[in-house]
């Protein structure tokens, strides 16, 4: 009855909320790559700038929610060596990023982001016995079709070499292909 009318309501606004994240996503990983390669500015500087600009944010976010506790045990309370690493990880990744869109393309790194994903989820099975389900086997497979048929480039057509067969020196019009 009423349960499953207001799943499907949910799924439906599930799939409709991805199918924006995915456009608008898309949107901004083309204006940022038209950004970084029409840009006079090195892309290490347009890093420091939306470093910046990202750390701006967090930290009056930070402030905002949790002042008293920061007042009382300092910013970097309970950072462990493994959150060091994760901010390592993170930090390094955007810097990545960056350097595959001058360098490639938005494309390139959305099949980057994808097979990531993929190995992670793979990775995640083997190490923590996650399930592996039919979708994810699907969706895989959809992964490393597009990565192929993106990357593939059909074998050159061999040249169309005439055939002397006149003793006067004359071609036919018959041809051979090598």
């Amino acid at each position: 009855g009423n349960k499953s009318s207001e799943d499907s309501k949910n799924a439906l606004f599930g799939l409709f909320c991805v199918i924006l994240a995915c456009v608008l996503s898309g949107l901004a990983g083309v204006y940022f790559e038209k950004i970084l390669k029409n840009s006079k500015v090195s892309i290490w500087v347009r890093n420091i700038q939306l470093g910046m600009f990202g750390t701006f944010f967090a930290l009056m976010t930070t402030y905002l929610s949790d002042y008293d506790k920061v007042k009382e045990f300092g910013f970097f309370f309970g950072y462990t060596p493994l959150v060091w690493l994760n901010i390592f990880i993170q930090s390094s990744g955007g810097l990545l990023v960056a350097v595959v869109i001058k360098y490639a393309d938005n494309i390139l790194k959305g099949f980057a982001t994808s097979i990531a994903i993929v190995v992670s989820c793979i990775a995640s099975a083997y190490f923590f016995n996650t399930e592996i389900n039919s979708i994810f086997a699907f969706g895989t497979l959809l992964v490393v079709l597009s990565v192929f048929m993106y990357s593939y480039t059909p074998p050159p057509q061999q040249p169309v070499l005439p055939i002397s067969n006149n003793q006067n020196g004359g071609t036919k019009s018959t041809a051979i292909s090598l």
